[in-house]
């Protein structure tokens, strides 16, 4: 992963690992991951209760939210008040 885009996408990871965490009732693990392989194989990792990865759909979110552009998130959350 690109170092420059490591902030945003631990803050998106950091919004999807909320809303797991409500629709679970549980802990929800993130980690940023550093690896021996080029640069470019770095990334953020999200883990789910039990330890394991995310379930299937919320691989599609966490798809969706970081690859939404940042102008059209900034518009939804100021229409959401959020």
């Amino acid at each position: 992963m690109n170092a420059s885009l490591l902030q945003p996408a631990m803050y998106r990871c950091g919004i999807l690992s909320a809303l797991r965490s409500l629709s679970t009732s549980s802990t929800i693990g993130g980690m940023i991951t550093a690896s021996h392989n080029p640069p470019v194989d770095n990334g953020v990792k999200i883990v789910d209760p039990g330890g394991e990865m995310l379930i299937g759909v919320w691989e599609g979110y966490a798809t969706s939210l970081v690859n939404t552009s940042d102008l059209i998130r900034n518009r939804y959350v100021r229409r959401k008040g959020l």
